[in-house]
Parts: C-alpha cells; structure tokens; sequence
C-alpha cells in the first residue's frame, strides 16, 4: 500500500489515513492510527543519513558517491535498473519500499521504517557471463558484516537466502533473515550489475502472519543494532568483497561459503517449490566456483543450477 505524506510521518507527524485503508492494511504496515489518523510509533528510529555517510570507508566512498536515502520507492532495484548505464556509483536505500520483489518473482514484504532495503549499481568490464557466482559473493559479504557487528547466527541457504540456522522451527530448520536479488544488465564492453539486498532488522513479529516461512530479525538477535549501523557495515563490506570478485572471481571465496552455509552436509531436497516431492534428494557437498550446488546423491555427485530449484531440509534416497 502507498502511504501519503510519508515524509511527513517519517519526522513523527499524525497523516490523515489513506481512503480505504483496513485496520488490517494499516498494522502490517507497522503503524499506529485510529480512525481518522496514521502515524509511526514512538519507538521506531529512521535512518541517520550524516552516520551513515560519516560511517562508510574510503572504499565504499568511491564504489558509491551517489548514494541516496529515499523516503519511499516502488523497489530500490528498479529505481537503479531504470538509469541503465548512469546507474554506476549510485547507491539507494529506503524507509519504506512498497513494491518489493524476490526471487522467482515473489513479492518483498517489509514494514515502514523497520528493515533495510538497499540496492548499489556495480561496473564489471566484460560480459555477462563472468559474472557467474555474484549473487554467493554478495552472500559472504552481508554475512561477513553481519557476524562483524557481532551476529555470530547470520548464515546463507543456497543460492541468495541469508538466515539465522539455529531456529527453533523444526519444519524449517532455520529462519529467513534476509535475501538478495541481482539484476543484471549487458552494455558493449560493460556489465552493470544492480545488487539488491533485504534484511529484516525490527519488522520479523509483523511480518510472520503475512509469510508461510519462518522469519526473523536483527532486533531479536541483537538489541545494540539499528538500521544505520547495519546499512554502514553492508555498505562497507559489498565495497571490499565487490573488489575482490572483480579481481578473482567467485573461487576464492568457496570455501569460505560452504563454511557459513546453513546446510553445508546436511540432508536436503532440491527442486521447484510447488513440487519438492518429486525434487533431488542428496547430501550438501558445497558449490563450485561458478555457483552451482554441489549434492552427493544415491547415483553419485550431481551439480544443481541456480534460479529453478527450492531448498529444503529432506532426507537422502
């Protein structure tokens, strides 16, 4: 739902409640109202734009001059995606991102002034092909700043899931934290990557009626953290692991993922989550440089591709 006068609502003010908005409509939103008012709860903080600027490195500096807080867009990644070519060295966050998107198509929930929502434009000479195995550098890196602000739990699920895997959730095994999407673009001599990223920092407790998984958040891991903290440490980490793809590739990096891989050895299924029954059963053996899933099957070590196939825990056949 489209929120009027967020900036409005943002600096702490009562807006008058969208026409037709339910009291259902208006909660999963995050926000407090009556009948004839919305407004932001007092304890929500919104982005501090000067600590982030002040926070980030002299790398991530130069990777992103054009970054930009936005009280509200559609999605970050197509805002960033619409500017093509111009995109590169713009960065873009927002309080409240109302037509978020995941993979496979399925739509990013997120309350107002809760979680973050962030996409940068990243410059990568050459084709598209070289870029395979991003999307898992992208993982290492969120993870990598989340478990440096003292997130020990953060972890990955192949190909894009960043989780938490000591939930308490048996059907699961683990709980979403967060997730990536990147889109990619071709130009003569140039790629143009849009890397998307969504983390639930305060907005689990609001989300879980909404989701069929189970879901949590920065807030119920750690009380220290707010969104600006955590935008510092992503921002900063994407600026370092970015530059070590563009000079290595994803290979380095493969141990390092299997490491915080959620499921590294254990039992899965693989396969379109509309169908898991008739998925690939097999033991995680790890990935490969270029980003396949490696699983250890009753027929032998087979690889899995990213984008058509689901992720979940199973037993081996």
């Amino acid at each position: 739902m489209k929120i009027i006068d967020l900036n409005l609502l943002l600096k702490g003010a009562r807006v008058a409640r969208p026409e037709g908005a339910s009291d259902q409509a208006v909660a999963q939103l995050g926000l407090d109202f009556d009948a004839a008012q919305i407004w932001l709860p007092a304890d929500v903080r919104t982005i501090d734009a000067e600590r982030l600027q002040a926070g980030m490195s002299a790398r991530a500096r130069s990777s992103w001059p054009g970054l930009e807080l936005v009280d509200e867009c559609q999605s970050t990644n197509l805002s960033l995606m619409a500017l093509g070519q111009q995109a590169v060295g713009h960065a873009l966050t927002t309080e409240y991102q109302w037509g978020g998107r995941g993979r496979r198509g399925r739509e990013w929930l997120s309350p107002v002034a809760r979680n973050i929502a962030l996409s940068v434009a990243w410059e990568h000479p050459g084709p598209l092909a070289d870029l395979s195995g991003l999307s898992l550098a992208v993982g290492v890196a969120c993870v990598d700043a989340l478990r440096t602000l003292g997130l020990d739990q953060a972890a990955l699920k192949w190909p894009n899931d960043l989780v938490v895997a000591s939930a308490p959730d048996e059907a699961f095994g683990y709980a979403k934290l967060g997730g990536i999407l990147i889109e990619l673009q071709s130009f003569p001599g140039q790629s143009v990557s849009v890397i998307g990223i969504g983390l639930n920092v305060a907005g689990a407790a609001l989300l879980r009626p909404q989701v069929e998984q189970h879901v949590t958040d920065v807030s119920e891991l750690s009380s220290e953290l707010d969104r600006t903290s955590v935008l510092v440490g992503l921002l900063n980490a994407l600026a370092d692991y970015l530059q070590q793809f563009a000079e290595s590739g994803f290979e380095p990096l493969v141990p390092i993922w299997n490491e915080l891989h959620a499921f590294q050895g254990r039992s899965v299924v693989v396969g379109d989550p509309s169908d898991l029954e008739n998925g690939q059963h097999g033991k995680v053996v790890g990935v490969t440089a270029s980003g396949q899933l490696r699983l250890a099957t009753a027929s032998g070590e087979c690889e899995v591709s990213a984008g058509e196939v689901s992720l979940r825990p199973g037993s081996v056949q």
